[in-house]
């Protein structure tokens, strides 16, 4: 039974746009075909990506999700020799990943992976599995993006939001000057109220003893022995 294995390798835009568009006039050209020659693949579906899970640029990188009876030990040996033939002394794990997938239940997804930004960038070296529905695997792919997105970025201004809650909290409570944990929880709860801001006993408990900690209200040992009561 054929090796499942996905390689992703980033580019350097870094270097400048006229370096960038000559990486990818090489790997069109040239550089794609040496990598096939390296990964003996079965099936094999590229996809380019310039974004990451908020749907933000990042750097550029492509995504090899192949099959081949080659072992990862000597793929990862024949892309190493080529990096280093063609000058690449960067290579480390920030700009490169290998992992071969042991455990697929889908293998329909596994390949479907690549084509989740819509960029059809290399497209034409693909090899895809005999009945694979480029057309409706494409939409399902950038479907379930897009869902990540959604996701990642409701998260990420759920914790915005937390963070500017405490950072106004702070302030409030700078300007009062409360100089107990009892006279902070005091206000930690008028300040809620005042604020009309919905009512999480933990996450209000939570600020309160950050602002305590921080303004040396409440005892480095006094938290350890709390933290060491939870742990156990």
């Amino acid at each position: 039974m054929a090796n499942l294995i996905k390689l992703r390798y980033t580019l350097h835009p870094e270097e400048g746009q006229s370096t960038f568009e000559k990486q990818i006039d090489y790997l069109n050209t040239l550089g794609i075909k040496e990598y096939l020659h390296i990964l003996e693949p079965q099936n094999l579906v590229i996809g380019f990506e310039k974004l990451n899970n908020l749907g933000e640029f990042t750097h550029p990188h492509i995504h090899f999700h192949f099959s081949t009876d080659k072992n990862i030990g000597a793929i990862r040996k024949g892309l190493t020799r080529l990096w280093k033939e063609s000058g690449e002394t960067r290579i480390r794990a920030s700009l490169y990943s290998l992992k071969q997938e042991d455990d697929v239940k889908d293998l329909t997804a596994f390949y479907r992976y690549p084509l989740k930004q819509l960029c059809t960038e290399f497209h034409k070296f693909n090899k895809y599995p005999v009945d694979f529905d480029l057309k409706l695997q494409t939409v399902l792919a950038n479907e379930q993006y897009n869902k990540v997105v959604e996701l990642a970025r409701a998260k990420a201004l759920s914790d915005a939001n937390k963070q500017s809650t405490f950072d106004k909290l702070s302030i409030y409570l700078d300007e009062l000057k409360p100089n107990s944990k009892d006279s902070v929880l005091s206000l930690v709860l008028k300040y809620y109220k005042r604020e009309k801001l919905s009512m999480n006993i933990s996450t209000m408990s939570g600020y309160a003893l950050t602002y305590c900690s921080i303004n040396e209200l409440i005892s480095d040992e006094l938290i350890l022995d709390k933290l060491k009561e939870k742990f156990l």
